[in-house]
């Protein structure tokens, strides 16, 4: 994870106009993302204009396994954040994600 993900949550301090902007920022100690209350100015990097822009900034794999929609079978990898191990999935053979490994030491290699 980039450095900016480990940064405390700040919320920043208020421009002229005293506006309040929905921001996220990612909590470590949870691994998950949470909104942020931006004030508008200041702040640090830990400060993300959409939810997804955190996850896939500082959530490393953490999507669910998406097993595509195609009608294949391969046995695949996939890194559960939440239980900090890797586990196997069907994979259809088409989209999907990238939390998905061909091999499970491939998936322990990537955390």
């Amino acid at each position: 994870r980039p450095k900016r993900c480990y940064q405390p949550r700040y919320e920043g301090y208020h421009d002229l106009n005293n506006r309040y902007y929905d921001r996220y920022y990612y909590n470590p100690d949870q691994d998950e993302c949470h909104l942020l209350v931006y004030r508008g100015m200041g702040g640090n990097e830990n400060n993300f204009v959409t939810l997804n822009e955190c996850h896939l900034e500082c959530i490393t794999c953490g999507p669910a396994p998406n097993p595509g929609e195609c009608l294949g079978r391969l046995p695949m990898w996939y890194y559960d954040h939440k239980k900090n191990q890797c586990s196997q999935f069907d994979y259809t053979g088409c989209k999907g994600n990238e939390n998905q490994f061909f091999q499970k030491q491939k998936c322990i290699d990537t955390f």
